[in-house]
């Protein structure tokens, strides 16, 4: 290969979008087939399976209340993850639980070209709603925001829009909208 072909090679390997990459990394997700009813449920209406779909999305649609949801039992391994882009410009792709820790890595390091960071913030919350004076509120979101930025840190929450995670969101929107040029990582 001459050199300007090898040259325009790896110009156009370098502009594939992130979802060019992630197709590349042939990405496995589950989904699941057979339906096991909750044991629990607020609503006796809703008829949804351990995996929190409703029944209807399930080939096997017939509950089958004798056995217990697995994983390895109840899903189906299928290929090429669904990904995109939301409403608010995030990156997504849906994998399976017991997706490999080096796969996560390639796409979040490769496919998404996040740099590795200082260290990981985790902040798990629960979907109950709980209250704090504005004061602490105020403190809590600044301090928050201002210890990611400045130490190139990863944010890592659960996604709820409920409880503590819910005021994590209200923070990095409020530093989206004023400081449209710096950026943080939120997962």
């Amino acid at each position: 290969m001459s050199k300007r072909h090898l040259s325009k090679y790896h110009q156009s390997r370098q502009k594939h979008s992130p979802g060019d990459k992630i197709d590349q990394l042939n990405l496995r997700f589950r989904t699941c087939r057979i339906c096991c009813p909750q044991k629990e449920t607020d609503d006796e209406q809703s008829r949804n399976c351990e995996c929190r779909q409703p029944e209807h999305r399930h080939a096997i649609r017939e509950p089958i209340s004798s056995i217990s949801w697995s994983m390895k039992l109840n899903t189906r391994e299928e290929i090429n993850a669904e990904h995109g882009q939301l409403k608010n410009d995030a990156q997504y792709v849906r994998l399976a639980l017991d997706t490999p820790v080096d796969t996560v890595d390639k796409i979040l390091r490769y496919a998404w070209n996040l740099d590795e960071p200082s260290f990981i913030v985790s902040i798990i919350g629960s979907t109950e709603y709980f209250s704090m004076n504005d004061q602490l509120e105020t403190n809590l979101i600044n301090g928050l925001i201002d210890l990611i930025q400045k130490s190139e840190a990863w944010l890592i929450t659960n996604g709820y829009d409920t409880g503590i995670t819910q005021l994590v969101g209200q923070a990095i929107q409020k530093f989206k909208l004023s400081n449209f040029n710096n950026e943080i990582t939120a997962i």
